[in-house]
């Protein structure tokens, strides 16, 4: 635990200089790439949540980390762009929370939804799980004709580059499929 513990805090003090806002040339690049990916526009990311499981800690609000699979576990927002780089991350909320309650309370929300909007245009896609806003794309839950069924399809080809990223990550850093005591 020691050297998570020392590993974590090593990355978080180099944190801002690999995550953070993509330049302009960035985003298009990111445009295009994920429009060739199956033909989804103006996309520039795709935004996803992962449980890590945590020991439960100690106190009164242990049971607000508890998930819905009845594991004690941190809930995790990842943004990221078409190579797999994260745009942003939130790591800091329970696992209870839900994927639309942990974007609607984050720092990227209140860039997306500012005035001016503090990143640039384009669209993130999400799963079923987020709200539909101007600048964040679901699939239809019950599509009804054939151009539905396609959105969906494309859709889903262009978000699980968030489901690679995650998985990603995860393969990197082997402890985020163990139980991880963040009291250390």
């Amino acid at each position: 635990s020691l050297i998570v513990k020392r590993t974590m805090n090593a990355l978080l003090r180099r944190f801002p200089d690999f995550i953070h806002p993509p330049a302009m040339l960035d985003i298009n690049r990111s445009i295009l790439q994920f429009q060739e990916m199956a033909g989804f526009p103006n996309v520039f990311g795709c935004i996803d949540g992962t449980h890590i499981k945590i020991v439960a800690p100690p106190g009164n609000d242990e049971d607000v980390y508890v998930n819905r699979k009845n594991v004690h576990s941190i809930n995790v927002q990842i943004v990221c762009d078409a190579r797999l780089r994260i745009l942003d991350c939130v790591a800091t909320s329970p696992g209870s929370f839900h994927d639309d309650r942990i974007l609607r309370e984050s720092a990227f929300w209140r860039a997306m939804e500012g005035e001016p909007r503090a990143v640039p245009q384009g669209l993130i896609l999400g799963d079923s799980a987020y709200p539909i806003r101007e600048w964040l794309m679901t699939p239809y839950a019950q599509p009804i004709n054939r151009q539905q069924e396609r959105f969906n399809v494309s859709h889903k080809s262009t978000r699980v580059t968030v489901e690679r990223c995650i998985g990603v990550l995860k393969r990197r850093w082997h402890c985020l499929h163990t139980e991880l005591d963040p009291h250390y």
